[in-house]
C-alpha cells in the first residue's frame, strides 16, 4: 500500500491545521487504488497534538492520523516554522517524493528557507499566485503549481453566536489581528467614517496570539465613537463563524499581505459586499465585478518577521473610508447587489474537492521527476544576453534548476553585452560558428552530466557541428535532448542524428510538420510560455491614468515598416467619427538597430497631424520598463497587433500582449500562425482594422468572451506551468 503522509498541524483551529485536515479528508475520498492518505504531526514542529476532544470534534480524524514517521512514498508538507528563525526540518521527513504545500505573505522568502526547500524538496504547490511569485523571485528553483484552498464556512451549518450589538448594519472582519492584517488601518478608517449615531457596528473576530497589533487594540479599548464589538476568541466553532460572517452585510480586509486570504474568499462566496486590498493572495479572485478592490502602495514591512528588504502593501485609508461609506449608503443598489451576486460564484471554484483533485494530479506528475534530483544537467545555449533563445533559456531553466542535483549553462563566450553579471552556473566555452567545441567537450568529460540539452538555432553553428556533438554523446550513453528554435531544409542532412536523440523539441505544429516531411518524425511540440504579470483591474488603471472617460485601445512593438502602425493610425481616423472618445496608446519604441524605425515614426507623427488625432493618440516612442508596458496594455479594452506579413518567431510584443490577458485583435500574419486566441483579421487595411476594432468595442458580450479566452490562454501557457511540461521531457 502506497502512502501519502500529510505532515504538519491538524489538531487545532490554526488556519494551516484546518487546511491539512481538510486536504487529507478530501484526498482520501478520491484516493486511487493502492494508496492511502495519513496525517502526521510531532511535538517538535507543531504546538498541538490530537486528543479525545479533537476526535470528538472531528471524528473523521481517527482513521487518518498516524504516529509513525517512517519511509513513505510521498511526503506532503504544510507548516510554518515553529519560530521565525527556525528551519522547517524537511531533512527529518522520510519520503521518496517530498512535496510542500506552502504559503507566504511578504515579498521576500527567507534565504535559509529557500536553501532548505531547494535542497530537500522535489516540488512545491503554492497556495496562490502571489506565493509562487515570491518564492520564485526569492530563488526557489523547483517546479511550482498553484493549488488554491477550498472553503469551509460557506458550506457549514450556522450556529447562533450571541452578539451584543443591536445595530442593524454590520461590518465584519476575521483575522489574527497581526500587523499584516491591517487591523489598525481598518479601525482608524472605521472611526473616521462613522459615528455612534450611525446604525452600524464593526464586528472584529480575532484569533488570540502574541503578535496582535497593540496599537489597534488600544484604539478599540479607548473607543468612544462608532460601535465596535470585539470577539477575541480562538475556540469558536465553524458553525458560529458561519453565523458571524453571514450576519454582516459588509466584510472589510485592508490586509497588507496574505498568502491565500481564506476569510476574504469566504466573504465573497457568501455573497457579501467585500472591500479588500487588491494585493497578494486575494488578488487571484478579487475584481471590480465581484468586490470593491482597495488600492495600495508597497512599503517596507514592519512585521515581527524582520526580513531585510521585505515589503507589504499599505492600503489607501482614505479610499477605504469612501468605500465603506459608499457600501453602507448604497447597499440595496444595483451596483452593490450585482457585485455580491457575482461573488457567490467563487463557492463553485474554491472547493476542497477541486483542491484534492488538483493535488493528486500534481503528485502523479512530479513523482516522475524524483530521479532527476540525483543527476546533473548541462545546457548548451546562449544565455544572459539580448538574444531570443537566451531569453527563452533564462525563462525556463531557473524554474527547475534544483529539480536536478546540479545544473549548468554552457554559453557562448563572444557575447557583446551581458544583461547582468554571470552567476557561477554559467560557463562560457563556445563561440558563434564554432568548429571544434574542444573546451565544451573537455568540460563535459569532467562534469559528467547524465543529461545534455542543446538549445539550437542555425545561426549558432552549422547542423554538421550539432550532428557531431550528438554522435559523441549518444555513443557515451548520455541522454541527449535538442530543441530546434527554427526549422530549415539543411536539417535533412542530419536526419540520422536527430532521429537518435532522446527528445527532439519544436515550438509549433508547423515546425513539427516540416520535420516530418523530411522524414524526421520524432519531434514533440512544446510552446513558449508567457511571463507572469499581475492582472490589474482595467478600470483602476484607467482611473489612475486619468483616462476613465476614454474608450482605450493599445498597440505594442518596436517600430518598423512591417508592424502596421501607420495603418492603425489611419483606422483611428475612421473610428473617431463613430467613437469620438476613442484613445490609442501606441507603446511603440523607436528601434535604433532598424533602418526603417525612425522614418516610420516620423510618418506616424505626420499621419496623426494630417487626421487631427492629437487628442486620440498617445505615442510612447522611448523604451519603457516591462511592468510599465504591461500596465499600459492592461488599461486597454482591446490590444491591436496590425502586422503585415512578418516571417519571424514569437516576438516580445506578442508575448506581452498575451501576458496582459486582454482581448487581442491580430492580422493573418505568419508570426501569429500558431496562436489559437484573439480575433484574426484578413489584413491590416485601415478599413478592415476599423471594422474589427468597432466590432469588439461595440459588443460587450464579445469583448467579455475574448477576455475570458485571453485569460484561459494565459493559464494554459504561462511559463510556470509550461516549464513543468518541459521538465517532464527529461524523464518521458
Amino acid at each position: 500500500m502506497k502512502r501519502i503522509l500529510i505532515t504538519g498541524p491538524f489538531a487545532s483551529e490554526y488556519s494551516i491545521a484546518k487546511v491539512n485536515r481538510n486536504l487529507a479528508k478530501y484526498m482520501q475520498a478520491i484516493t486511487p487504488q493502492g494508496y492511502e492518505v495519513k496525517l502526521y504531526a510531532h511535538r517538535e514542529f507543531v504546538d498541538t497534538l490530537p486528543n479525545e476532544a479533537t476526535y470528538k470534534r472531528y471524528p473523521f480524524l481517527r482513521d487518518l492520523v498516524t504516529n509513525e514517521n517512517f519511509d513513505t512514498d510521498t511526503i506532503l508538507f504544510y507548516n510554518f516554522p515553529k519560530s521565525i528563525y527556525a528551519p522547517y526540518g524537511l531533512n527529518k521527513l522520510k519520503g521518496e517524493l517530498k512535496l510542500a504545500y506552502l504559503g507566504w505573505e511578504e515579498s521576500i522568502y527567507p534565504e535559509r528557507l529557500v536553501k532548505e526547500c531547494n535542497a530537500q524538496l522535489h516540488a512545491i504547490a503554492p497556495i496562490s499566485e502571489h506565493v509562487r511569485q515570491v518564492l520564485r523571485m526569492s530563488g526557489i528553483g523547483l517546479p511550482m503549481k498553484v493549488i488554491h484552498h477550498g472553503l469551509d464556512i460557506p458550506l457549514t451549518k450556522a450556529e447562533t453566536y450571541p452578539l451584543k450589538s443591536k445595530k442593524t448594519f454590520k461590518i465584519y472582519h476575521n483575522s489574527s489581528g497581526q500587523y499584516r492584517k491591517g487591523l489598525d488601518v481598518l479601525v482608524k478608517s472605521y472611526l473616521e467614517t462613522f459615528s455612534a449615531s450611525d446604525d452600524v457596528v464593526l464586528i472584529l473576530k480575532l484569533f488570540p496570539n502574541l503578535s496582535q497589533d497593540k496599537e489597534a487594540l488600544k484604539l478599540i479599548k479607548e473607543n468612544r465613537g462608532a460601535e465596535i464589538e470585539l470577539i477575541n476568541d480562538g475556540n469558536i466553532t465553524d458553525g458560529q463563524m458561519r453565523y458571524l460572517a453571514e450576519s454582516a452585510q459588509m466584510h472589510v480586509y485592508p490586509a497588507r499581505a496574505e498568502g491565500f486570504a481564506l476569510p476574504i474568499a469566504e466573504g465573497l462566496a457568501l455573497g457579501k459586499a467585500v472591500i479588500a486590498t487588491n494585493y497578494s493572495g486575494q488578488a487571484d479572485f478579487l475584481s471590480t465585478q465581484n468586490s470593491f478592490p482597495l488600492d495600495y502602495k508597497l512599503i517596507p514591512s514592519k512585521s515581527h518577521l524582520n526580513i531585510p528588504g521585505s515589503k507589504v502593501a499599505e492600503p489607501d485609508q482614505k479610499q477605504l473610508s469612501r468605500l465603506m461609506r459608499y457600501v453602507y449608503e448604497n447597499y440595496d443598489t444595483k451596483d452593490v447587489k450585482t457585485r455580491c451576486e457575482n461573488a457567490v460564484q467563487l463557492k463553485e471554484q474554491l472547493t476542497w474537492e477541486n483542491a484534492a483533485k488538483s493535488m493528486w494530479e500534481y503528485i502523479e506528475k512530479v513523482k516522475k521527476i524524483v530521479p532527476l534530483k540525483q543527476e546533473r544537467l548541462s545546457v548548451i545555449s546562449t544565455y544572459n544576453s539580448q538574444c531570443g533563445i537566451a531569453m527563452y533559456s533564462s525563462d525556463i531553466y531557473p524554474k527547475f534548476s534544483h529539480a536536478f542535483k546540479d545544473m549548468e549553462i554552457i554559453a557562448n563566450s563572444d557575447v557583446t553585452e551581458r544583461l547582468k553579471p554571470d552567476d557561477q552556473t554559467i560557463k562560457r566555452l563556445w563561440q558563434y560558428s564554432e568548429l571544434t567545441f574542444d573546451r565544451v567537450k573537455k568540460h563535459l568529460d569532467e562534469y559528467d552530466p547524465k543529461y545534455i540539452h542543446f538549445q539550437y538555432n542555425l545561426s549558432f553553428y552549422s547542423p554538421r557541428r550539432l550532428a557531431e556533438l550528438i554522435d559523441i554523446y549518444t555513443s557515451k550513453q548520455k541522454k541527449v535532448l535538442v530543441t530546434l528554435h527554427s526549422v530549415h531544409s539543411s536539417l535533412a542532412d542530419i536526419k540520422e542524428q536527430l532521429l537518435r536523440v532522446d527528445k527532439l523539441i519544436v515550438h509549433s505544429q508547423k515546425d513539427k510538420q516540416e520535420l516530418a516531411d523530411m522524414g524526421i518524425e520524432n519531434a514533440v511540440e512544446l510552446r513558449h510560455g508567457l511571463p507572469y504579470f499581475a492582472d490589474m483591474d482595467q478600470s483602476l488603471i484607467q482611473e489612475k491614468l486619468g483616462l476613465n472617460s476614454k474608450r482605450i485601445i493599445a498597440t505594442h512593438g518596436m517600430i518598423h515598416d512591417k508592424k502596421g502602425f501607420i495603418e492603425l493610425i489611419k483606422s483611428l481616423a475612421i473610428l473617431k467619427k463613430v467613437i469620438p472618445n476613442i484613445l490609442l496608446l501606441c507603446i511603440t519604441a523607436i528601434n535604433p538597430n532598424n533602418s526603417t524605425s525612425r522614418h516610420t515614426y516620423k510618418l506616424m507623427q505626420e499621419e496623426i497631424e494630417k487626421n487631427d488625432l492629437k487628442d486620440n493618440i498617445i505615442l510612447f516612442p522611448s523604451f519603457l520598463e516591462t511592468p510599465v508596458v504591461i500596465r499600459l496594455l492592461q488599461a486597454a479594452e482591446v490590444i491591436v497587433l496590425p502586422y503585415a506579413q512578418v516571417k519571424e518567431g514569437a516576438s516580445g510584443a506578442v508575448k506581452y500582449a498575451l501576458s496582459s490577458r486582454r482581448p487581442v485583435i491580430l492580422t493573418d500574419s505568419y508570426i501569429f500562425s500558431g496562436l489559437d486566441t484573439g480575433l484574426k483579421l484578413k489584413s491590416n487595411d485601415p478599413e478592415v482594422l476599423a471594422e474589427g476594432i468597432a466590432k469588439v468595442l461595440n459588443d460587450d458580450e464579445l469583448r467579455i468572451q475574448m477576455q475570458d479566452k485571453a485569460r484561459d490562454y494565459f493559464l494554459r501557457y504561462n511559463w510556470e506551468d509550461v516549464s513543468l511540461e518541459h521538465l517532464l521531457q527529461y524523464v518521458s
